[in-house]
């Protein structure tokens, strides 16, 4: 699920920032589908992931089968792509003084929560990494950037 938790950020965020073509699994799909899944997407900050999960897959079943099996291939891309970001937040998490630990905790737990919405997540976020003592915040900001 935080697959596809990832996926939807990644889109949105692409798709909000303006004409950069479709996602990997819809290059090449008809206008219509990839307007009809932006649609989709759209309503995203505004759903649990559980709602985004179950719409995504609604909305590949309804497709023809190029579609699919392209949205399988990146889906399991994606998941590839979370093991390692996974293992190197596992990584960043050793290295952080016991505060960036403490706050690295607290914000997992933010994403983790399956009963907020995306807008309630961000909005959470926002707010604590606003809150933390700078040194921290600046620990956790150059992690982040690797």
């Amino acid at each position: 699920m935080k697959v596809l938790i990832i996926f939807v950020a990644i889109v949105v965020i692409a798709f909000a920032q303006g004409p950069q073509g479709p996602p990997p699994f819809l290059v090449g799909a008809p206008a219509n589908v990839v307007a009809e899944f932006k649609q989709l997407l759209n309503g995203a900050p505004d759903k649990t992931d559980a709602e985004i999960d179950r719409d995504i897959e609604n909305w590949v079943a309804r497709q023809e089968p190029k579609v699919k099996t392209e949205y399988n291939k990146f889906k399991a891309q994606m998941q590839q792509g979370k093991a390692r970001a996974d293992a190197a937040h596992r990584a960043s998490i050793a290295r952080f003084s016991p505060a960036a630990k403490a706050a690295d905790a607290q914000l997992t737990a933010i994403a983790d929560n399956p009963n907020l919405k995306g807008r309630e997540k961000q909005q959470k976020i926002t707010s604590l990494i606003q809150s933390l003592p700078a040194a921290v915040r600046s620990e956790l900001q150059k992690e982040m950037q690797g």
